[in-house]
């Protein structure tokens, strides 16, 4: 289940936006450093304030050389970081107004960082950590006496620079909590796709198993079928009876093939590279002498003059294809299946129309795995239609059933040429 997951981490996502931040925080509090020193004349205690800020910067660099080494991230080392971030920061607050800082809160994202991605108690140990700094530079400040040539109300500089920190906290939270939060929907998303593929590859082996057991077992009554039907036409000479026995040894050869054709595939998938016309007009004279009753009606939507590339699709897509034709064939008994394709050199596309009733578009809707063992027509195991989702799947392709407007229903099958040629990946 995991392989189908990406190959990216969140971890070094989160490690790249904190840097990111972390960035935006030493650029910007080197700003504000400055100006409260040349304009507003506070006498601050560069040698600290620039030690603090070297500390600072060293962190950074040492993020940006672990995600261009594409070294292995843990939760402990982003938590580590975490509480580096706020001790430098709440070091940065104490030489520059301390709690009366108006950026104080930027205590507050390495907490939204935590809490978005680190276990609950490693979030619990930063909110403490934090808290305490907080309360310690709140009770223990350091006092900074204005020069007497200030220029302005310093409350009024601290009431502005509370509204600069508001929107910095909002573009800091709209950057990079949401974006990172999206990114976790996306990996919840994909983990929910992963765990219903597999529950459905379970059951496909489930059905796999099943289906080998069940071909060792039909070859001994298949071949009493046979002795039968040899000797009822040793009894029976009439023209009606010799014709319907013939038929039923027919069907008796074609149940042979196809369990011996079965274990030849599963012993090596491969098929001959035919152009595409070839191979669909193979796969239906194969379903037609499944179903002698039944008929169908070819139809080439194709560019005219489009070359038609060579395929060796693998033997799932027709039985893909024979599913639903079966189908297509007992939804409307009797009359012709129509079949309409189309290929070019990015998509193969196969419709496959019927008269019957035009709900069936209602049965496709039903979830995928409850169609096993559920069935709408009399005798049916509810089988086919899960087998061709999961081929389709498989291949990359997609399968959509529609109602017409006349009535009657089509089913799109869709597959990218790149998985049925010759050299497709394994």
């Amino acid at each position: 289940m995991n392989d189908l997951l990406p190959a990216t981490s969140v971890t070094p996502l989160l490690l790249r936006d904190l840097s990111r931040m972390r960035l935006a925080f030493f650029c910007g509090q080197t700003l504000v450093l400055l100006f409260a020193e040349f304009y507003l004349y506070l006498q601050l205690p560069w040698p600290s304030l620039l030690l603090t800020l070297i500390l600072l910067a060293t962190l950074h660099l040492h993020t940006v050389k672990r995600l261009r080494d594409h070294a292995s991230i843990s939760d402990q080392e982003i938590f580590l970081q975490l509480l580096a971030d706020g001790l430098l920061a709440s070091m940065v607050f104490y030489q520059s107004g301390g709690a009366s800082n108006p950026f104080v809160s930027y205590l507050l994202l390495p907490i939204c960082f935590s809490a978005l991605l680190l276990d609950w108690r490693q979030t619990a140990v930063l909110v403490a950590s934090s808290a305490l700094l907080y309360t310690f530079i709140l009770l223990f400040p350091m006092e900074l006496p204005p020069d007497s040539h200030t220029p302005i109300n310093l409350i009024n500089v601290h009431i502005w620079g509370m509204w600069l920190n508001f929107l910095l906290i909002s573009l800091f939270l709209l950057l990079f909590i949401s974006r990172l939060a999206g990114t976790l929907r996306q990996q919840q998303a994909l983990l929910h796709g992963a765990r219903e593929q597999g529950l459905r590859d379970a059951h496909l082996l489930a059905l796999a198993s099943e289906a080998a057991g069940l071909a060792h077992e039909l070859g001994t009554p298949l071949g009493s079928l046979q002795l039968l039907v040899d000797e009822l036409a040793a009894r029976h000479e009439d023209d009606d009876t010799q014709a319907d026995l013939q038929l039923m040894t027919r069907q008796l050869q074609l149940c042979r093939h196809n369990l011996q054709a079965m274990v030849q595939r599963s012993q090596q998938d491969s098929s001959v590279a035919l152009p595409c016309d070839q191979w669909l007009l193979q796969t239906l004279n194969r379903w037609q002498l499944m179903r002698p009753d039944a008929r169908f009606a070819l139809h080439n939507d194709s560019a005219p003059g489009i070359p038609l590339p060579v395929l060796s699709p693998p033997n799932t897509l027709a039985l893909a294809l024979l599913n639903v034709l079966n189908n297509a064939a007992d939804a409307a008994p009797g009359q012709a299946v129509q079949v309409y394709w189309q290929v070019d050199q990015v998509q193969l596309r196969l419709r496959i129309c019927d008269q019957g009733r035009s709900d069936a578009a209602i049965r496709l809707a039903r979830p995928v795995l409850p169609m096993v063992g559920r069935s709408d027509k009399p005798h049916g195991l509810g089988i086919g239609l899960f087998l061709t989702l999961t081929i389709l799947e498989q291949l990359g392709g997609e399968l959509q059933l529609e109602a017409l407007p006349a009535g009657g229903s089509c089913c799109m099958l869709r597959c990218p040429i790149a998985s049925l040629h010759k050299e497709r990946p394994a």
